[in-house]
């Protein structure tokens, strides 16, 4: 079993804290975020819906096809047979104030549903 530090840890089709580009890339706007002091959550959603593919140079090698690999690689992935279908942000606070928010997107990237909810952490 793994135990976490204090810190940002991120996680995608592989291991927590595997350094692929999308999630070396959102860690760091998370980063900000938190070192911002700020409760919007809208940059972590804009972190999320980023849709920018990496560099060829930074694309793991993971034996797929590099125009796969190339389109694996942002953190907001638009493909009609495979891609982000929903992006949560869950944020508790010092108080133990939770907040869940969560967007559905259908296979165009387009945001069909959001959720909310708030409650209290013993």
């Amino acid at each position: 079993m793994e135990r976490f530090t204090d810190g940002v840890h991120g996680l995608s089709n592989a291991l927590i804290n595997t350094p692929w580009p999308k999630l070396s890339r959102t860690m760091v706007r998370v980063r900000q975020w938190a070192t911002a002091g700020d409760d919007a959550i809208a940059p972590l959603f804009a972190a999320l819906n980023d849709r920018a593919p990496a560099p060829d140079a930074l694309l793991p090698a993971t034996g797929i096809a590099i125009e796969r690999e190339r389109l694996l690689s942002a953190p907001f992935i638009v493909s009609d047979r495979y891609g982000t279908r929903c992006s949560t942000v869950f944020t508790i606070d010092r108080a133990g104030h939770a907040h869940f928010h969560e967007r559905s997107f259908d296979a165009k990237g387009n945001a069909t549903l959001e959720a909310s909810e708030e409650f209290t952490v013993a």
